[in-house]
């Protein structure tokens, strides 16, 4: 396990470092002095599959502002092939995400929140808000046939570097006791924190000077362009600290009497609608706390976690029975077949009638192979 106190003198080595080549950084770049940020060639097989594993992932990205996702590859900042960033905003669940490897490259995820499942050596991850997710260099992973939620997610794809290669603004000496420590991670998913969200927030700034990829409320730096590679170096550095940090502390969801009270309310009552009062009441606090503290807890506002839940059962009721979808929908607490259908839709990425086709498809599929063996 990755002691704190040594993270901590990692942490005042690179602000050190960092401190230096601030103060050093002018006479680097007017000399052409750029032997910090040297890199080590990329092996051609290597960048053509890291492309072609970046379109299967998202395809489609874009650095348009207020647009679904963003890629960024870093290279005007020196560090193509090192490293690329990538953030979702979904309002609506997406296609699944196929089965695909990265080689030589680590994957971290960061879903700041929504709810999304990953599939890795067989086994199923089921993540909400504010959750750490890690694939490890030429790992097979995909979505295992869910979609690609609704909600905010960041993934960051990190080439792992030779020996004695820099990474980054950073020499091995520096960076390799820590990529040593994220390889050696055991924990695969594990609880995040706020800092994550900021300090990726932070190195998308750095680099959309333009304010072109920025979120909305984000404001364009004004840091001098010969220092932004360094500046963002120390930011990555400091996030995957904070990774390290939380998978150190092996950061649980903590569900408190209250909390789970209210769970158990929407569990028992899932077949009505249910109004953001009542769990007030259930839980013994005010509408504006149980909001904010349910949202801590669970990862999701109260209202989507409820939707969550009919659209979970009204998978199981569509695929384990013939009844009418909209006897399902008023079954459910729904106002109409059509809301049903619309909710359903933005969570499974399908109509009602489309899954269960599917589903009973499938099933005749299987039964015929069974059969003709």
């Amino acid at each position: 396990m990755y002691s704190y106190s040594i993270l901590f003198r990692y942490s005042i080595a690179f602000i050190a470092v960092f401190r230096y080549n601030l103060k050093q950084s002018m006479g680097l770049y007017e000399s052409r002095a750029y032997s910090i940020f040297a890199m080590g060639k990329v092996k051609a097989e290597m960048l053509k599959n890291e492309i072609q594993n970046s379109v299967i992932r998202r395809s489609g990205a874009t650095s348009s502002k207020g647009r679904e996702r963003l890629q960024l590859d870093f290279s005007t900042l020196g560090f193509k092939g090192q490293l690329s960033l990538g953030r979702y905003k979904y309002c609506r669940a997406h296609s699944p995400l196929h089965m695909h490897h990265h080689t030589g490259c680590m994957e971290i995820c960061y879903l700041f929140s929504g709810t999304q499942v990953y599939e890795v050596g067989g086994r199923k991850y089921v993540l909400t808000g504010n959750d750490v997710y890690l694939t490890f260099p030429d790992e097979k992973h995909g979505t295992g046939g869910f979609p690609e939620d609704r909600g905010i997610l960041y993934w960051m794809l990190l080439r792992m570097p030779g020996v004695d290669e820099p990474f980054l603004a950073f020499s091995s000496g520096k960076a390799g006791p820590l990529i040593d420590h994220l390889c050696r991670l055991e924990q695969r998913s594990f609880r995040g924190t706020g800092a994550l969200h900021d300090l990726l927030e932070e190195i998308i700034v750095l680099a959309s000077p333009d304010g072109s990829l920025m979120s909305e409320g984000r404001s364009p730096t004004n840091m001098p362009e010969p220092l932004k590679p360094l500046a963002a170096s120390t930011k990555v550095m400091e996030f995957l600290l904070e990774v390290l940090r939380c998978a150190d502390l092996q950061m649980e969801t903590y569900q408190s009497n209250d909390i789970r009270s209210v769970l158990n309310y929407i569990e028992e009552n899932i077949d009505r609608s249910i109004a953001i009062n009542e769990l007030a009441a259930v839980a013994g606090l005010s509408v504006s706390r149980i909001k904010a503290k349910f949202k801590q807890v669970v990862g999701i506002p109260p209202a989507e976690y409820i939707l969550r839940c009919k659209v979970d059962l009204a998978r199981k009721m569509l695929s384990g029975s013939r009844e009418p979808v909209t006897s399902i929908a008023y079954s459910l607490g729904f106002s109409s077949s059509q809301y049903f259908s619309t909710v359903f839709k933005r969570f499974t990425n399908q109509r009602p009638g489309e899954y269960r086709q599917r589903h009973f498809q499938s099933a005749r599929n299987f039964n015929l192979c069974a059969t003709n063996g």
